[in-house]
């Protein structure tokens, strides 16, 4: 299944990065990115709802590879894998 996010992404450091993103099914994301040479942890919220997860990316080459969870509250309702590839 193919899911595409639009993200605003704002730099603090070379480190870390703020994001938000409007979630088709979920609704406005925001978070941060922390990158540590080809790996970004991704921790997020969902606005305006006890949504709340996180994401490790890895990067080789052109492509991403993914593994997230989404919790509401403590409570764990999804996990996911995707392979992400760059948009020229």
């Amino acid at each position: 299944m193919k899911r595409v996010n639009n993200y605003k992404i704002r730099i603090v450091s070379n480190y870390e990065y703020h994001f938000e993103s409007l979630n088709p099914e979920l609704g406005i994301q925001k978070g941060i990115f922390n990158v540590d040479r080809n790996l970004i942890y991704s921790k997020f919220t969902i606005e305006g709802t006890n949504l709340n997860g996180f994401e490790i990316i890895k990067r080789l080459d052109d492509i991403c590879y993914a593994n997230g969870s989404l919790y509401d509250g403590e409570k764990l309702i999804n996990t996911w894998n995707a392979v992400m590839n760059k948009i020229e």
